[in-house]
């Protein structure tokens, strides 16, 4: 019959197959000494027992506040990251100069020319030009709709790109 013991220290069952003499076992998970009480108490294993979970909770508490301090420091990194992606949405320091996103050029086709020139002038862009097509509802049917914008010479501008307040805003319409 195998029997078992019960570590004082983390609490695993420890078989007879890690007794290392008459009066001791060793813990093959913790490598704690259990002493086999022999029927004498001489009040020491109590002590021992007490100072073990003591020692068990301190450590377990260590490693908790590990963690929790690494939650926060990953919180805190998330959070600056996602700030400077909200920041940089709205104008980045690029070159020594700031920069602003628009959009894409293609989010502007076909909208009423004043609302576009609104829409920039909102944004701070003040060097915007107008090119009237003087074509409006001849052959197309449309009038005052835009038919290109460009941002120092890019019409085909994606999301992704920025642009100084400065630059010119050229406006294409019928």
């Amino acid at each position: 019959m195998d029997n078992k013991i019960k570590c004082n220290k983390c609490g695993s069952m420890v078989s007879d197959d890690y007794k290392i003499d008459n009066s001791t076992y060793i813990c093959p998970y913790c490598g704690n000494k259990i002493p086999i009480n022999t029927g004498v108490d001489n009040g020491n294993n109590q002590n021992d027992e007490q100072k073990s979970k003591a020692d068990y909770i301190r450590e377990k508490s260590k490693a908790e506040n590990k963690k929790t301090i690494i939650i926060v420091i990953a919180a805190l990194i998330c959070i600056g990251i996602l700030g400077n992606m909200y920041n940089c949405a709205k104008g980045c320091i690029m070159g020594g100069q700031e920069k602003y996103k628009v959009g894409s050029s293609r989010d502007y086709i076909n909208k009423n020319y004043k609302e576009v020139v609104a829409k920039f002038e909102s944004m701070g862009f003040t060097n915007i030009e107008l090119v009237d097509l003087d074509d409006a509802g001849v052959l197309t049917g449309e009038v005052d709709t835009v038919k290109s914008v460009s941002i120092g010479g890019d019409d085909s501008f994606t999301d992704f790109d920025y642009f100084s307040k400065d630059e010119k805003v050229t406006i294409i319409y019928h």
